[in-house]
């Protein structure tokens, strides 16, 4: 099978509560942001003075908790059921 054909198995039941959570007062202090640069999805962005976090779009793949320098930001996974379900062939 394809890498394109395994890739369109994947599918995901969209959890409504916000599963991240971040020190909003820390990432003002943030300099790189690099929870912006980094997130594959676009999960993050930078509005006037705030952060903005569209957790609806998240793979939960944990690279913002990674890469934020002072590891301010929490994802706690979607319970069973919820989130992204990787199938493979």
């Amino acid at each position: 099978m394809s890498i394109d054909a395994r890739l369109s198995l994947n599918t995901y039941k969209v959890y409504k509560e916000n599963h991240i959570s971040v020190n909003r007062e820390k990432c003002a202090t943030c300099i790189d942001k690099p929870c912006i640069s980094c997130c594959p999805t676009g999960t993050y962005s930078w509005e006037k003075d705030d952060l903005i976090v569209s957790f609806e779009g998240c793979v939960e793949c944990g690279t913002c908790e990674i890469v934020c320098p002072y590891k301010k930001i929490l994802l706690s996974y979607p319970p069973a059921g919820h989130g992204i379900v990787y199938r493979y062939g």
